[in-house]
């Protein structure tokens, strides 16, 4: 795991008012009825062992996720919702493009921690990340993760989700068909831990005044976005992002709206 982040886990799990906090750590082999997914929930001292399972599912063809969260209340292989996120200490952008998103990471207003590319074939697809220096309330990661999405123009939302689901640097990217589809190779592709990153936490504060947002704001609705969903209720196999790959995309639209209107 990321320095960085390891760093900010550890000081999470020096919070007494933090109770029992836990990573989760998700794998989706094949599609269809027959899926099969695995999660595993992890306490915040067993990082290592996340990590050797992250890379033992990855070479048995999963596809391996995880959200940038710290949860709470976890029941037996249960993905997390958003009302069990206890602090968020990770935000990262998706930059997919082999969807057209030609936003590129060092186009940030601050550079990102870490850069993973998560192919390269038949374009360059990245999640530029930010783990900051400190965890934050789900509350403030909604405003920063908002900001971003707006920013880049993720069409999907899935930058908005402070809930989603991500790969991890070392895992395969193993395409669904209609991946294959939109021309990715059938082979599996390495994430790679691009090398364009810092390498160091990012001060949430500094992020917040780049992006021109205030984490203490009222809590008032905030302007309603145009391009994906405030957030994503849906959990297990439902991860935000899921449903669009199968969508036209005046439907992806459609349906980024819908959400983003119930989230508000």
């Amino acid at each position: 795991m990321h320095r960085a982040a390891r760093a900010v886990i550890e000081g999470v799990g020096r919070d007494k008012s933090i109770k029992n906090g836990q990573l989760v750590l998700c794998g989706y082999r094949g599609e269809g009825p027959g899926a099969d997914t695995m999660i595993s929930h992890y306490a915040i001292g067993d990082i290592d062992a996340m990590s050797k399972q992250a890379l033992a599912w990855a070479e048995t063809g999963y596809n391996v996720y995880s959200a940038r969260c710290i949860y709470t209340g976890l029941k037996p292989k249960q993905r997390g919702t958003h009302k069990q996120v206890a602090a968020v200490f990770g935000l990262p952008v998706d930059l997919d493009a082999d969807k057209g998103n030609a936003f590129g990471f060092d186009q940030l207003p601050v550079l990102p921690s870490q850069v993973p590319i998560t192919s390269r074939v038949p374009a360059k697809n990245a999640q530029a990340t930010y783990f900051l220096a400190k965890a934050i309330t789900i509350s403030e990661a909604k405003i920063l993760a908002r900001a971003l999405c707006d920013l880049v123009g993720d069409a999907d939302g899935a930058t908005a989700d402070v809930n989603h689901v991500w790969r991890i640097a070392g895992t395969l990217n193993v395409p669904k068909a209609v991946k294959i589809k939109r021309g990715r190779p059938s082979a599996p592709q390495r994430v790679d831990p691009d090398l364009h990153g810092t390498g160091d936490a990012v001060d949430p504060e500094v992020l917040a005044s780049a992006l021109g947002v205030t984490l203490s704001a009222p809590k008032a609705a905030p302007p309603r976005q145009d391009h994906g969903p405030a957030e994503v209720k849906q959990d297990g196999r439902g991860w935000a992002g899921e449903g669009f790959d199968t969508m036209a995309p005046e439907a992806q639209q459609r349906a980024a709206m819908k959400r983003l209107l119930e989230a508000l």
